[in-house]
């Protein structure tokens, strides 16, 4: 489509980079289009995440309130709250300590006050989504398809053509469907400037 004769030499030297790079062009054009789907994908995560933790407080705070034991309120409360959050987002238990030694003793203090942060922090990320670019991501998406949809990448060694097994170092001989012109990889019948443009299976 592009008639770029540059990344034909890729594609024919290079297969696995030549993938690797056109991977990475598709998902940078599917993400950042005129719609902005990357920022519409990740306010609706955000949303989704937003409304499950608010859900948790929520719940929390209420199994809470109705025991009758006065003591260890916080402690049960950070209990409930990161067990109604155990399928929505990795929170440990451990990583909460702190707030039992804050002397807090209010149920309903504390509920309001991780509500209002809650919110404030959803608004800070609000604004930080208007720039988002996939360097936020810890896995780059498209490192990750690569990797998923990424074969055997041997090449014959006369013509280039990738082995079509589709799992790495699997087992048995490397085969291919259809060799290609040795001229491909720049062959030459011996002593002249002739390229082969026969395949290696004709050979």
């Amino acid at each position: 489509e592009q008639e770029n004769f540059e990344y034909f030499k890729q594609y024919l030297k290079c297969p696995k980079e030549f993938f690797e790079s056109y991977i990475e062009t598709r998902v940078k054009s599917y993400c950042f289009d005129e719609s902005g789907r990357l920022e519409k994908f990740l306010v609706s995560s955000l949303d989704l995440l937003y409304r499950n933790i608010q859900a948790a407080v929520s719940l929390s705070t209420q199994i809470v309130k109705d025991r009758k034991d006065r003591e260890g309120k916080i402690s049960l409360w950070l209990d409930e709250f990161c067990r109604e959050l155990t399928e929505v987002i990795s929170l440990p238990r451990s990583d909460l300590k702190g707030i039992e030694h804050q002397e807090v003793t209010d149920i309903e203090f504390l509920s309001s006050a991780v509500a209002e942060a809650l919110g404030d922090l959803r608004n800070r990320l609000m604004k930080e989504f208007a720039d988002a670019d996939l360097r936020s991501f810890p896995a780059q998406p498209h490192t990750i398809l690569a990797e998923h949809f990424s074969g055997c990448w041997e090449q014959c060694p006369l013509c280039g053509a990738v082995c079509t097994n589709t799992m790495q170092g699997h087992d048995g001989d490397h085969q291919v469907v259809f060799h290609r012109p040795q001229a491909v990889m720049g062959k030459r019948w011996q002593g002249t400037a002739h390229l082969v443009i026969d395949i290696c299976s004709s050979l």
